[in-house]
């Protein structure tokens, strides 16, 4: 699990901001520019995007990215639209704001 792989709320909450966060590698930050821009914008992959993948991943690796980042995305939103939050702390209920692991109310179960 990614807790006993050293996962902690700290580091899913540095995603937030990724840009300033000083403790992901430079292939990390290309995964992270194209996952987020798969989730919210991806319209704005474009050629330079896969260059900028191909200069850390082999096109293989590329393709997987694609396919596991569109599973996520896809799961997801089918999640959210399947109203799947009886499980998660009442922050994570309240549609009045946005759903984000760096809310202030622990998702971790420990």
């Amino acid at each position: 699990n990614a807790v006993a792989d050293g996962v902690t709320e700290d580091l899913v909450c540095s995603l937030e901001r990724p840009g300033d966060a000083d403790d992901l590698t430079a292939v990390e930050r290309c995964a992270i520019d194209y996952a987020d821009r798969f989730a919210t914008d991806h319209l704005s992959i474009d050629d330079a995007t896969y260059a900028a993948l191909r200069a850390h991943f082999t096109e293989p690796e590329v393709v997987e990215l694609g396919m596991t980042v569109a599973f996520f995305v896809g799961f997801g939103r089918l999640a959210a639209t399947l109203d799947m939050t009886e499980e998660l702390p009442a922050a994570f209920r309240d549609y009045s704001r946005p759903l984000t692991p760096w809310g202030e109310e622990s998702i971790v179960v420990r």
